[in-house]
């Protein structure tokens, strides 16, 4: 090496460290002109530090299955999680981040297995007892058979325990009166690795893929999962196909269906009962003979699956609301709860008028049981033990699945358009949407 050359490396080395000086007095100087970015900052740097795990409080959670487990020595250590905070009367980023966390599941399902697990805690460890968060995970996350698809436990527990892990965890805001809001945490996921010391956060609203890549480097075990996104971009670029990605993709669609063309007969209804519509009229679902129908139970207050069922309904009458031959119906399952007024006024609130070709009926309690158990097979409204209400108005377990009946009365599918798993919900939504078509393409005779 020439005299000169080394001269030169180490002018490159001096002002190397002089502009990565600098940065950190400008650096420096912005954060101490803003504590809360300061804060954050702070927050950032410990969360990506090897030891953050090693200093959580090894507290005592109880999830879904009833099991007690401890955070640290249970659930994280030498282990890949994704830990999210949530609480059940969330009406802000809990329901979407529910959604996602979902998506990520299936996603990352072929890459992880069961190497990786999901945490959701509760913020309302006083309300969301171990019954209720039960229910509400059986509701929001299923109980799969997959073996190989990631662990999804939803946990509770001491209160004032829980809120210090998440503020130890970086769930939190400088200012009280932001901190105190629940709902502002529930869209962050946690995400980290006990076993290689990698941890960082992530916003559950970005795009999936994003937070998948973002998962992926954090985690991953291998060279191979953390990079497995730029292996498939280059094997892409050179003409390869990936088979585990296409394989991925496969496994996030609903399981396939009999084709429209092939729909089965599953049941035969001889005499539809008489009913009390919103509108306080009598009518007669036997007037319904020769459209095609859509009927379902509603429970006009349900605090969760109801709404994919109206949203479902809803698309329906935007596709064939005009149509002479179709028709959809809405039975009251529980008693005097719906009035016909409510049902007028949750109508009025969908938009729907008078001529819509909807009806929200009231069958008379001693016809309903037989019409809902035998002719359309459907399960009877439960009564939830108030011990696993997710709120007050959470009263009936309702079978949310809706029956398509062709031109002749005959029934002709059940379809779950609420599902735990948001994917599953809207496959079945479309496959109702594709049945109908055809039924209503077939000649009227």
């Amino acid at each position: 090496m020439s005299s000169s050359f080394r001269v030169f490396n180490h002018l490159r080395i001096v002002v190397g460290l002089l502009c990565l000086f600098l940065a950190q007095q400008r650096q420096a100087r912005a954060v101490s002109a803003n504590p809360s970015a300061a804060e954050k900052v702070t927050s950032g740097i410990d969360l990506m530090r090897r030891d953050f795990a090693d200093k959580f409080q090894d507290i005592a959670l109880i999830n879904q299955r009833g099991e007690t487990v401890r955070f640290s020595t249970d659930l994280v250590k030498n282990r890949a999680v994704v830990i999210n905070f949530f609480y059940i009367n969330c009406e802000g980023a809990c329901p979407q981040t529910n959604t996602r966390i979902a998506q990520l599941r299936r996603e990352l399902k072929p890459i992880f297995g069961k190497s990786i697990s999901f945490l959701s805690i509760s913020l309302d460890a006083e309300r969301d007892t171990p019954a209720v968060v039960a229910r509400y995970a059986r509701m929001v996350a299923g109980e799969s058979t997959e073996s190989d698809l990631p662990d999804w436990q939803f946990l509770t527990g001491n209160a004032k325990e829980i809120d210090q892990l998440r503020r130890h965890l970086g769930f939190f805001d400088p200012r009280p009166e932001i901190d105190q809001d629940r709902s502002q945490h529930g869209s962050m996921l946690a995400l980290g690795n006990h076993a290689t010391g990698r941890w960082a956060m992530i916003n559950a609203t970005l795009d999936t893929e994003l937070i998948v890549r973002r998962i992926k480097r954090i985690t991953g075990w291998t060279e191979a999962q953390r990079y497995e996104d730029i292996r498939r971009e280059a094997m892409q670029r050179n003409g390869a196909s990936h088979a585990g990605h296409e394989n991925a993709a496969a496994d996030v669609s609903a399981p396939p269906v009999n084709p429209a063309q092939d729909l089965p007969i599953l049941g035969q209804i001889t005499n539809l009962p008489n009913a009390t519509e919103r509108t306080g009229e009598t009518v007669k679902l036997n007037d319904l003979r020769g459209k095609v129908t859509v009927m379902g139970q509603l429970y006009t207050v349900c605090p969760h699956g109801s709404l994919a069922v109206i949203k479902a309904m809803t698309a329906l009458n935007k596709a064939y609301g005009e149509r002479p031959d179709f028709h959809q119906v809405s039975l009251a399952t529980v008693g005097a709860q719906d009035t016909p007024e409510l049902f007028q006024a949750y109508a009025n609130n969908l938009g729907l008028t008078s001529k819509t070709p909807w009806w929200f009926a009231i069958v008379p309690p001693d016809a309903l049981p037989r019409f809902l158990i035998q002719d359309l097979g459907l399960n009877a409204p439960k009564p939830i033990p108030a011990e696993e209400r997710l709120n007050p108005l959470d009263l009936y377990e309702n079978d949310l699945r809706l029956v398509l009946l062709d031109r002749q009365g005959r029934i002709r599918g059940r379809y779950s358009v609420f599902h735990p798993d948001p994917a599953i919900g809207e496959a079945a939504a479309a496959d109702l949407q594709r049945a109908v078509q055809q039924l209503l393409n077939q000649p009227a005779s």
